[in-house]
């Protein structure tokens, strides 16, 4: 593993997380409530628009571009497909849309300019310049966090927040004309290609519902909103510590990558970074719950004093999400998206049924437990994703590169 790499994706990492909480809260101080809740509304659908026009591939760019010999072919599909999608979106638009116009004009070319974005960082991690990467995505935060401040300084409103921020990634693209000019989109569908998005897609949808579920039941099953505020600030907690395993796990992608294509199974491999991994989480977890209660009042203030009590619950949860990262890049890595995305849905239906389960008698204990079931679930899904790729691997030792 590029271990080099590390430092720099994990500070660009922290970075990004650290200015988009901070423009969180300042956006919330500077709208209100009523505005700020309908900004909040609007970026809810964005999320959810934002997995349709990505289509999965940003996820098939950073694999298939990897010691490619066709000349960015995937990186041409992927700005054809984010073309089409945005087209059919601006119809749709102006024949059905009658609330909320200039606002959802702005979700549109927000997440477009977004998706583009996302399409050029996978481009360059295919590549290995993971550096330059990590710099790609200080710049491009820092360009459209300025924009927003100053716009929405000037005009507080929640629309401007869209505009002021694709404006900003806008002006970061202009950078990187060169790159527009040696990938032009392809509009020609290619059926293999979308049978793969298409199980990309399905892992994201599945993804985003296990891990906002619990919120939205919470809120539904007579939960305090004490209670909820406590519980999301520990889940934020956790989140944090998640986001620091994402470098590892992305750069270990490629090498799992570039092992596949070169004909040989990582398995071994891949077991011995499992085990590490768990050591670390082990110990993450220990150390969280050993500042615990401290460093909750110290971070958050004394009322969210009773979050230390389901903290050290959440904190197991990292024995099997810290595994569950390294699994999902090798499944990703063999061309496995199916079996990924059955073992997300198995989570997903797993996580719903035990929330429904355990909230009603337990609260926010009940919320923690099922997330740690419903990781458990997602690692034995993937652990046999990777025998069955494993098994197909021994039937056919000559693994290619998918779209070749």
């Amino acid at each position: 593993m590029s271990w080099r790499h590390l430092p720099h994706q994990w500070v660009a990492s922290m970075y990004v997380a650290g200015i988009s909480m901070t423009l969180f809260f300042w956006l919330g101080k500077i709208l209100g409530p009523a505005l700020f809740g309908q900004y909040n509304y609007a970026l809810t659908w964005a999320a959810m628009v934002a997995v349709i026009f990505d289509g999965g591939f940003k996820t098939l760019i950073f694999r298939e571009e990897i010691k490619s010999r066709t000349k960015g072919i995937m990186i041409c599909q992927a700005i054809g497909h984010l073309l089409t999608i945005v087209g059919l979106s601006l119809v749709g638009w102006i024949v059905c849309c009658r609330t909320y116009t200039v606002m959802w004009l702005a979700v549109i070319i927000s997440v477009a300019v977004n998706t583009v974005v996302s399409f050029y960082s996978s481009s360059l991690k295919a590549k290995g310049a993971f550096r330059t990467e990590a710099m790609w995505q200080i710049i491009f935060r820092s360009v459209s966090a300025a924009s927003i401040l100053v716009c929405v300084y000037l005009w507080p409103t929640p629309v401007i927040i869209f505009w002021a921020g694709a404006m900003g990634l806008l002006a970061c693209l202009c950078f990187i004309w060169q790159w527009f000019r040696t990938h032009r989109p392809i509009f020609q569908p290619d059926l293999a290609v979308y049978r793969s998005a298409m199980a990309l897609m399905v892992i994201d949808i599945a993804t985003s519902l296990y891990f906002r579920i619990d919120i939205i039941l919470l809120n539904h099953l007579n939960v305090s909103q004490a209670d909820i505020g406590r519980y999301a600030a520990a889940v934020k907690i956790l989140q944090g510590f998640v986001l620091l395993s994402m470098p590892v796990s992305q750069i270990f992608f490629r090498e799992m990558r570039i092992h596949w294509l070169e004909g040989t199974f990582f398995l071994k491999r891949l077991f011995s970074a499992i085990s590490l991994s768990v050591v670390l989480a082990v110990t993450t977890a220990a150390l969280s719950c050993w500042i615990g209660e401290y460093g909750i009042v110290q971070i958050l203030g004394k009322s969210f004093r009773e979050a230390a009590n389901v903290l050290p619950w959440l904190m197991i949860s990292l024995i099997f999400i810290f595994p569950n990262a390294l699994l999902t890049n090798a499944a990703l890595a063999a061309g496995g998206e199916w079996f990924y995305a059955m073992a997300t849905i198995f989570a997903a239906i797993a996580n719903i049924t035990l929330n429904f389960w355990l909230i009603p008698g337990y609260g926010i204990m009940g919320a923690a437990w099922a997330t740690i079931a419903t990781e458990a679930c997602l690692s034995a899904g993937l652990l046999t994703a990777i025998e069955r790729i494993r098994y197909n691997f021994k039937t056919n030792p000559l693994p290619q590169a998918t779209y070749r």
